[in-house]
């Protein structure tokens, strides 16, 4: 098992799309450029990637009503099957003074390439609350965009079920 923690590339508030949360793997420079072009975040200033030695992790939290949300990726777990992400996500706490003003929270990482599995597996970006969003890479060596479906794991609880009704 090892545990990195990633390099954060860029974070904020304001991306460019505002629309559903997307948590995704980008393991090259061509699906780099059509992510940037369909986000329309292509014109910003970005730092050089050395995809020989990279891949990029993505977190956009989706459009927000005000300011006072955050979204961070913080450790990265890595077995010989499975890539675990740990999501942050911070929201105004009730009472909290904050912009009103639409926000898209967001953050971009890099993590060393050599350090995931190779072959087919699986990639987790989990959340405190429980949420998950997966994808299956079958080849990280391919110039390819991973996006995560979410999932949802029910924490553990008593399950009540019904009795049959007693004869009478």
């Amino acid at each position: 098992m090892v545990k990195i923690e990633p390099k954060v590339l860029r974070a904020g508030d304001q991306w460019p799309t505002r629309g559903e949360p997307l948590f995704a793997l980008i393991t090259g420079p061509h699906a780099w450029e059509r992510f940037l072009k369909e986000q329309h975040a292509h014109t910003w200033s970005w730092p050089d990637i050395n995809w020989e030695q990279e891949v990029l992790l993505v977190a956009l939290m989706g459009a927000k009503r005000t300011g006072g949300y955050r979204i961070a990726l913080r450790q990265v777990v890595i077995t010989d099957h499975q890539v675990t992400v740990q999501v942050e996500e911070r929201s105004p706490q009730p009472g909290e003074m904050v912009i009103q003003v639409l926000t898209s929270p967001f953050q971009i990482v890099a993590i060393p390439r050599d350090v995931l599995p190779t072959g087919t597996f699986t990639l987790v970006f989990s959340g405190k609350k429980g949420q998950k969003w997966e994808v299956t890479v079958e080849n990280a060596t391919e110039d390819a965009m991973y996006t995560a479906q979410p999932t949802f794991i029910q924490p553990a609880k008593e399950r009540y079920t019904p009795s049959a009704p007693a004869d009478r």
